[in-house]
């Protein structure tokens, strides 16, 4: 299907969405009203739960912070029959899309088949094959860059960290070229649909991973219930595989997900591997991705403002936030 039929498809969003209540605004008003405005540095928030995010761009404390930049994430699920489900309604993402621009801040969309855990397709009986998954994985990729921007988002990234969810397809050696040759594939689309920038949004880094095209190359760091040091030292490994993809890619860095669980319902690890409460490293884990951050890097983006296990707010770690973010 070309670019033209594709957008046929998806011009009867608003007028779709417009039969639907919203607390805050009126989708049809609001469709190309929106300037798109990049701040020199990302100073971000990933929220993935939808209400919490709400919770987190209505809270005057999260700019008073320096959060300058806000993540909507478009989380799908498979059912048992390989069906694909939007977990929550279009019309509550798009409405948060537009709260967050009209509370002033920029905004990164990703669609997300991560999820808390993930999937394991064979093991939980799902029949998605490869070919399946990357097939609609493009389809979603290409729905909503072309929603991003009728709504004048900043940032899209074409799926939340692809490396995770597609290594159960994967031999040795195999990972780096599928995620290389997937994101290269669906550029082109993408850059006709969507005209801001565009992040190649992974969990971990690959040092000779190209993405040329892309404007960001973005890693999650996440803490692996790790020591301090030897958080220390993932940290600069990660870091410096970063580094050298973006050079290969032509691409600036960035630090897309600072993940630091310390327990609660989304996590059920309470311990460091060393036997420390995660609810008392979380603050280190935060200042160690801070100190080792490269110069190069144009961004960092840490999970998450309210939801409970991972929360920084009223922490710690949300001072060491606020000096950093007040620094850069």
């Amino acid at each position: 299907m070309d670019i033209a039929a594709r957008k046929m498809l998806n011009v009867g969003i608003p007028d779709i969405l417009a039969n639907f209540p919203f607390p805050d605004v009126e989708i049809r008003k609001s469709v190309g009203k929106f300037e798109r405005s990049y701040p020199a540095t990302i100073k971000g928030l990933w929220e993935p739960s939808p209400i919490h995010f709400t919770k987190a761009v209505r809270d005057e404390r999260l700019k008073e912070l320096g959060v300058n930049t806000v993540s909507v994430s478009v989380e799908y699920e498979f059912d048992k029959e390989g069906r694909l489900h939007l977990k929550s309604g279009e019309e509550e993402l798009i409405s948060n899309i537009i709260r967050a621009k009209r509370a002033g801040f920029a905004v990164l969309v990703a669609p997300n088949f991560v999820g808390p855990g993930g999937y394991n397709f064979v093991e939980e009986g799902i029949p998605v094959t490869k070919e399946k998954y990357l097939q609609v994985s493009r389809e979603v990729a290409l729905k909503w860059a072309d929603i991003s921007e009728r709504y004048g988002v900043e940032f899209f990234a074409p799926q939340n960290e692809l490396d995770v969810t597609v290594r159960q397809f994967c031999e040795d050696g195999e990972l780096t070229r599928l995620v290389e040759s997937w994101h290269r594939e669906v550029l082109p689309e993408l850059r006709e649909l969507f005209h801001g920038k565009l992040v190649a949004k992974l969990a971990d880094s690959y040092p000779e991973l190209n993405l040329s095209g892309y404007d960001y190359v973005g890693v999650t760091v996440y803490h692996g219930n790790l020591g301090l040091e030897e958080f220390r030292n993932f940290v600069r490994g990660e870091y410096s595989r970063l580094v050298s993809s973006s050079r290969v890619s032509g691409a600036d860095c960035l630090v897309t997900e600072v993940w630091l669980p310390y327990g609660g319902p989304f996590y059920s690890f309470t311990e460091s591997r060393e036997g420390v409460s995660l609810d008392e490293l979380q603050d280190d884990y935060f200042r160690i991705s801070i100190e080792e951050l490269p110069s190069s890097c144009k961004g960092y983006v840490f999970m998450a403002w309210t939801m409970p296990g991972m929360d920084v707010r009223g922490r710690p770690a949300e001072q060491v936030l606020r000096e950093f973010f007040g620094s850069i």
